[in-house]
């Protein structure tokens, strides 16, 4: 018993001091190799990648660490410097040709069969090879054959979840989540509680909320609304369907420059424009063709502050002006002066005499009693509308008659109404009763609607001479 404790205590004893001997080495090599990182490879004139600055923008080391050991095809470890290349492939069985991508090592120290390859230093290692989940790695060590066989690359247990992370968070850590992801899919910017697929919220200091540029338009969203700079186009289809005018204001169906505030232009000849309002009833549509213009349910023009209907269309197809319940087609409330008018089938009436202004109106009154009665002339020739005068008389006259009274015709105005009066003394009846003269008398009325007097006559009013 007591040689078997003996024999263990000097196994110890050896082992304990096999140890110590080797960490000396190992500090000793260390001292020797300098800069050279324990089981790195040797770089001849470039410092060491690991120490370098990453491209801007970059966040995450863009290197992958290997290790491994090394043996001859006998078993036995290996030491010194090796040449040895990697190979990426998105297959196992991929040929050296296919692999994605390609590093060589010429100078990698190996200890006892120990070594640690950075890789990525001289060929980049791009994310997108690790896109699919088929990755693999092959080992060439020279003057050998690559190893078999190859490895595939696979998860820690923790980054397996970033294939499913659910919040992105800003570099300082606040909000903690930037970009979030709820349980169905809906994605958050600035929100951990989305609402729609997507769902933007504003965060306080920053402005825009949302700004996308494309060449030189740019659609902006902040507190103020939806900005466009540029054409807004609707309906990827076709080149020219809506365009607000940059600068102009103008908004284009259509046509990509627009001349107007809004101009549309169709011109595939169907129906430009159409709007339906509901209302009461059926409501009402404008529908505008390149054949007409039509309207269904009542069509209204107005004005003044107080929205007077001016002129209203109404269903049944009757137009109305000045009044908003019109009986006929064309139905005119206060009046109407036509300067041309051309009437195929007649004229008729239904409220009231009809009448057709002339330019120049003749009467003539015969056997006219001058006993200083009115003699009126028709309703039609009213004193806005017309000038009129006595143009000539005739009466049986003697020498008999009355010869110091004044023997007169004219015309006058009385209760907005053209008259004429005649005035013959006669020695049978003295006036007032009047005489047996009973003048005829023409009376011309002119229209001041087709001209103007230069001297307009002067007017006389209740009888007045």
């Amino acid at each position: 018993m007591k040689i078997r404790d003996k024999g263990k205590f000097l196994q110890h004893t050896i082992s304990l001091l096999f140890l110590v001997l080797l960490g000396a080495w190992g500090v000793i090599s260390m001292v020797q190799q300098g800069g050279r990182a324990l089981g790195a490879p040797v770089q001849r004139s470039a410092p060491a990648a690991a120490l370098q600055a990453t491209s801007e923008g970059v966040t995450v080391p863009p290197f992958l660490t290997y290790q491994g050991l090394l043996r001859d095809p006998e078993g036995n470890l290996q030491n010194g410097l090796h040449k040895i290349t990697f190979r990426i492939y998105d297959r196992l069985s991929a040929p050296l040709n296919d692999a994605v991508w390609v590093e060589e090592h010429a100078q990698v120290m190996v200890r006892n069969g120990f070594f640690s390859v950075l890789l990525g230093q001289s060929e980049p290692v791009s994310p997108a090879l690790f896109a699919g989940p088929d990755t693999f790695i092959g080992v060439t060590v020279d003057p050998f054959a690559e190893s078999v066989p190859r490895q595939r690359f696979a998860s820690m247990p923790y980054a397996m979840y970033a294939d499913y992370a659910s919040a992105l968070k800003a570099p300082d850590g606040k909000p903690g989540s930037a970009v979030y992801v709820d349980a169905a899919g809906a994605v958050g910017v600035g929100t951990t509680g989305p609402q729609a697929q997507l769902h933007i919220s504003g965060t306080a200091g920053i402005s825009p909320t949302v700004q996308v540029n494309a060449g030189d338009q740019q659609v902006r969203i902040d507190e103020n609304g939806l900005t466009f700079d540029g054409n807004l186009r609707l309906n990827s289809i076709s080149p020219v369907d809506l365009f607000l005018a940059g600068g102009g204001g103008r908004v284009g169906i259509g046509v990509r420059e627009p001349l107007a505030t809004l101009q549309i232009v169709e011109p595939s000849g169907q129906t430009a424009l159409q709007m339906d309002i509901a209302g009461p009833g059926n409501g009402a549509m404008v529908n505008v063709s390149p054949t007409n213009m039509t309207f269904s349910g009542l069509w209204a023009v107005t004005t003044g502050a107080e929205e007077k209907t001016a002129i209203r269309a109404t269903s049944s197809g009757n137009i109305g002006i000045g009044t908003t319940v019109p009986q006929q087609r064309l139905d005119v409330a206060g009046g109407a002066q036509v300067d041309a008018l051309d009437v195929g089938n007649g004229l008729r009436h239904t409220h009231g005499p009809f009448f057709i202004q002339r330019p120049v109106e003749i009467y003539r009154f015969t056997n006219l009693t001058d006993n200083y009665d009115d003699a009126p002339l028709p309703l039609t020739v009213t004193p806005d509308r017309y000038e009129c005068i006595v143009m000539g008389w005739a009466a049986k006259y003697d020498t008999d008659d009355i010869d110091t009274e004044i023997v007169a015709v004219w015309t006058y105005i009385k209760n907005n109404r053209w008259y004429v009066r005649a005035q013959f003394p006669s020695h049978l009846v003295v006036p007032p009763a009047g005489g047996l003269e009973r003048p005829a008398v023409d009376v011309v009325c002119f229209n001041n609607r087709f001209g103007e007097f230069s001297d307009p006559p002067s007017r006389s009013f209740e009888g007045a001479r």
